[in-house]
């Protein structure tokens, strides 16, 4: 594919489904595009950060959109994600301020959901193991 040849072509390799500046390197990554990992982006773009966009028409079933890091996506498939969220959106809509020392509510300091799924799903990805950067932004679609 397109993304597969770019890659090649500026000098990476693909092993073990992870993508490799050259190949005797020690790390690897599980992306093709970043924000970050500029010694992949110097002196040949192996990765880029101009992002893959596809557009997809909204259906009455799309109530939210999670953007997250490889931190997430790691210890998470779409989903897995999807099946928490809708647990933690389930939990959060008997919650009022007074309830905030509710089991369900341990260490998030959010009492907008935005920030309560955020904040539980970072934690979450960190109990499952993530050992990367982890963020995640979540918005609620009305």
């Amino acid at each position: 594919n397109n993304e597969k040849n770019r890659v090649l072509n500026n000098g990476g390799c693909i092993k073990n489904g992870r993508l490799w500046k050259f190949e005797k390197s020690k790390e690897g990554l599980g992306m093709t595009r970043s924000l970050g990992n500029f010694d992949y982006k110097m002196p040949k773009e192996v990765i880029t950060g101009i992002p893959d966009i596809k557009i997809q028409e909204r259906t009455p079933n799309d109530n939210y959109i999670i953007i997250a890091s490889d931190g997430v996506w790691d210890v998470m498939g779409n989903n897995d994600c999807i099946k928490y969220v809708n647990k933690i959106l389930k939990a959060h809509d008997g919650i009022n301020d007074d309830d905030n020392n509710d089991d369900n509510n341990n260490n998030v300091e959010s009492k907008e959901i935005e920030g309560v799924v955020c904040q539980k799903l970072v934690l979450e990805c960190l109990n499952i193991g993530s050992a990367d950067n982890i963020t995640a932004i979540f918005i609620k679609l009305d």
